[in-house]
């Protein structure tokens, strides 16, 4: 079975950032999605969503610390339904995303790629080892 999600959206508010009693920093973000389209008459149309995300660990504190509103990030995890019952009685659904990685995107020249896997900023790019300049030894 799978349970995937990609999302790229802008940060709606600042991160909301707390710390569990176990030590677990946990970290929510609200990204608004867009679709567009156009319909039956011609017109153009545009659709915002907003997901809720919920990032733990040191990619929650590097959310909390480094994302502000208005910043476009990539999004990647699993989707989760929690249903609590409403104190008027009814049923509340309240759908989120529980992210493993998340990358920031545009506004800054040094993006960065969280992974809670790594459970660090992810290292450069592999680059090929520098291989040893050839000497040439002298004849004699």
């Amino acid at each position: 079975m799978l349970n995937k999600w990609q999302i790229i959206g802008n940060l709606g508010t600042e991160p909301d950032s707390r710390v569990l009693e176990d030590g677990t920093v946990v970290t929510n973000l609200s990204v608004a999605t867009a679709r567009y389209w156009t319909d039956a008459d011609g017109d153009k149309q545009s659709a915002t969503e907003w997901i809720q995300v919920v990032t733990f660990g040191r990619l929650a504190e590097n959310c909390g610390k480094y994302l502000t509103t208005g910043r476009q990030i990539y999004v990647e995890g699993r989707y989760q339904l929690d249903i609590h019952d409403r104190d008027d009685g009814t049923t509340g659904y309240y759908p989120k995303l529980i992210a493993h990685q998340v990358i920031f995107l545009g506004g800054n020249p040094e993006n960065r790629l969280f992974d809670e896997a790594a459970n660090n900023p992810a290292a450069e790019p592999e680059r090929e080892p520098r291989r040893k300049k050839a000497t040439q030894k002298s004849r004699r």
